[in-house]
């Protein structure tokens, strides 16, 4: 009788890990950055309530840690096979998702761009494990010269896109704060980054502060990832109105200080029941919970909203909802 054969041990444990690094890593890393915008939502919330709300800005680095461990077994393959297309594909998938996730900061609006850079990186997959299993391979191969064409071509549009995307401007001439971060990496930075105060000293500081600085974070509860996505969704409805900030708990002091001197603007009878009605029937009961400075930014924002744009009651309240920058998931209202 043959004993067992404890050689065939580290060889089979090698086979695994190789297999590991060229097949699973390649695909975690494609699904973690582009193939399942709603799984970052749902880690984002659960890294938050656990307390590990600091690990959200590495999740883009852990995916592309999964395809770069991917592409080192992919170099390896190459020595047996020496085809070097399933490389080829898998760095240019890795630069398309890159574009269409980080460049654009879009979870499903670049879904062309990233979509299409997460089918090359699964295809790269099976073509590098279609390479073992066959003699020839399932369609031919493209020359030399194709392949170097499309690493400039795919080069080319991520540097273009990339400084098109870092020059862009509003419509006020104010540089677009564009963070090249996803939703959960701006959640988690600034929670971490918020300078945002409700003392009297902190209102009466803004007037003095550059242009350019920025308002953070929340004031009075720690924010919620939940409610954060839902707030900065909602007010892409206002995207044309330079003077509503798009996300509520990053605003730059040159917009809080223009906002601030129209907190004190007479309106007309008509317009102040306007008023009245968003300061009756928004979550806050007012532009904020209490009197901090986002009570009189937001408070000068509705009057010049109803003023200058023509806002009903409804519509200021609606504003004023989702910009509640108080952090929680409810409503803060004092009494």
């Amino acid at each position: 009788m043959g004993g067992p054969n404890f050689r065939a041990g580290p060889e089979n444990m090698n086979a695994l890990v190789k297999k590991i690094a060229t097949t699973l890593a390649p695909v975690l890393g494609a699904g973690a950055i582009g193939v399942c915008p709603l799984c970052w939502i749902g880690s984002a919330s659960l890294l938050t309530y656990l307390g590990f709300g600091a690990l959200i800005p590495w999740w883009r680095w852990i995916g592309f840690g999964f395809i770069a461990l991917g592409a080192a077994g992919f170099i390896l393959d190459y020595r047996a096979h020496r085809k070097p297309l399933p490389l080829m594909l898998l760095a240019i998938g890795a630069v398309l998702l890159y574009v269409g996730r980080y460049v654009f900061l879009s979870t499903w609006g670049a879904w062309q761009i990233w979509g299409i850079g997460a089918l090359l990186i699964i295809a790269a997959v099976i073509y590098n494990r279609w390479l073992f299993k066959k003699p020839k391979p399932p369609f031919p191969l493209p020359a030399k010269g194709t392949i170097v064409s499309l690493l400039v071509v795919t080069a080319a549009i991520a540097g273009a896109t990339f400084f098109a995307t870092e020059n862009q401007k509003d419509e006020s001439g104010r540089t677009g704060a564009l963070i090249t971060a996803s939703v959960e990496e701006k959640f988690a930075y600034l929670g971490e980054n918020g300078n945002s105060s409700c003392s009297l000293s902190f209102v009466n500081s803004i007037p003095d502060m550059p242009a350019d600085k920025h308002l953070r974070g929340s004031c009075c509860s720690p924010m919620s990832f939940h409610r954060y996505s839902e707030q900065v969704e909602g007010l892409k409805k206002y995207k044309d109105i330079s003077e509503i900030p798009p996300d509520p708990y990053d605003i730059e002091a040159g917009l809080a200080q223009e906002l601030m001197r129209h907190y004190d603007d007479v309106i007309t009878a008509e317009q102040q029941q306007a008023y009245d009605y968003a300061m009756a029937n928004s979550d806050e009961k007012g532009p904020c919970c209490c009197k901090c400075w986002r009570w009189y930014v937001y408070g000068g924002l509705g009057k010049l909203l109803i003023q200058k744009y023509g806002f009903g009651g409804e519509q200021l309240a609606e504003v004023w909802n989702l910009s509640d920058g108080c952090g929680g998931e409810e409503e803060h209202y004092h009494t």
